[in-house]
């Protein structure tokens, strides 16, 4: 990777970021933290949802990306690595996780400077950021404490 893709990719995840942090808090999420770091990797947002906590992993890709969706990226060795990074948190801030336990959820944005006519085929959310449209899937308890999906 280029370091100017790089420095893209960055500050596209960063609106990623935003719009899920937004997303989540429109729907009633309490965000606890962001880019959460330890020895396993990063986690993107820790919130809670009633009394469950829950991990979330965003994905964003911008439209013009090869015809990809965000989740496409999540491989299993990724999603191994957030499995393991969540279970550190968890372990670490057992006072987070009430009798309703955790899960770990992915929002995947897709970006487009442009209103795009596939967005409507998509059963995901339509919002506009940051002269952005972006379609929003919230996939609920997507992968598993040990990295599978479920």
């Amino acid at each position: 990777m280029r370091k100017g893709d790089q420095g893209r990719n960055q500050r596209v995840g960063a609106i990623g970021e935003d719009i899920a942090s937004d997303y989540l808090e429109n729907r009633g999420f309490q965000i606890l933290a962001r880019n959460v770091r330890n020895k396993f990797g990063e986690l993107d947002i820790v919130a809670r949802e009633d009394e469950e906590l829950v991990i979330v992993e965003v994905k964003t890709l911008r439209a013009a990306e090869g015809g990809l969706l965000p989740e496409d990226n999540l491989t299993y060795r990724k999603r191994t690595r957030l499995a393991r990074s969540a279970k550190a948190f968890v372990a670490d801030h057992e006072d987070l996780v009430a009798e309703q336990g955790w899960r770990i959820d992915v929002i995947s944005i897709l970006l487009s400077d442009i209103y795009r006519e596939e967005f409507r085929e998509n059963d995901g959310e339509i919002l506009t950021k940051n002269g952005y449209y972006c379609l929003v899937n919230h996939y609920r308890n997507a992968v598993g404490a040990e990295g599978a999906l479920p």
